[in-house]
């Protein structure tokens, strides 16, 4: 576990502090946009105030050990910034108590901001799309920071929806691979992957509704 935690901390320094990220538009002077506060509104609306896992969810996980099921629900950010780093997922009891002590850990050694921007910057928005800015600028053309409400409801909204490969060789094959807006995407795919488009619309209605309450709660 000690080699994970040291993999974690460098792997999250190394995008937070390098020089190969300079030219990047998400940085970590750069996280209070809205496709940023949409993932979190979405993913983990608790990020800033955990400590990498959720209390409530212990019980959960426990009783779940105890009935020999596997492990399920939701994890935070950090979590699952653990899994991609480590590459462990493998659905058991003790990989999932292993990846919160882990998401505890690095709390300890590295800031809520260096690990947001490690989780945008390797997180899967589909198949060629890895992390926030590749995904901004692969289906829209444009910065994260530049993106529309709507723009940036459907990136975020891929999270747990990722595109699959199917929506993107049919989105090829009717050349709108960059569509101009996200209703286009989702029509499209209705043609090669309705069950994905139904479940990514509901999911990119769902985060334009939160974005717009909590809009209005701050105002």
């Amino acid at each position: 576990m000690n080699w994970d935690l040291d993999q974690i901390v460098k792997e999250v320094q190394f995008d937070s502090h390098s020089t190969v990220w300079t030219a990047s538009s998400v940085t970590l002077k750069s996280l209070d946009i809205d496709v940023v506060q949409m993932i979190l509104l979405i993913e983990d609306r608790r990020f800033f105030r955990h400590l990498g896992f959720e209390l409530r969810a212990i019980p959960r996980l426990m009783k779940r050990a105890l009935k020999l099921q596997k492990p399920g629900g939701i994890s935070t950010l950090d979590q699952q910034l653990v899994r991609i780093i480590t590459n462990r997922r493998e659905r058991t009891i003790s990989r999932k108590i292993r990846e919160t002590v882990l998401a505890a850990a690095i709390n300890s050694w590295l800031s809520k901001d260096e690990l947001l921007l490690s989780y945008l910057k390797r997180s899967y928005f589909g198949r060629g799309l890895i992390g926030l800015e590749a995904a901004s600028k692969h289906l829209f053309k444009k910065e994260p920071d530049q993106l529309s409400t709507n723009e940036a409801a459907f990136i975020a909204s891929l999270l747990a929806r990722p595109i699959p490969g199917i929506v993107v060789d049919c989105l090829n094959d009717f050349n709108l691979l960059t569509a101009q807006r996200p209703e286009e995407y989702i029509g499209m795919a209705r043609v090669c992957a309705p069950t994905w488009a139904i479940a990514v619309r509901a999911r990119y209605l769902y985060t334009l509704k939160l974005f717009s309450d909590s809009k209005e709660s701050r105002d």
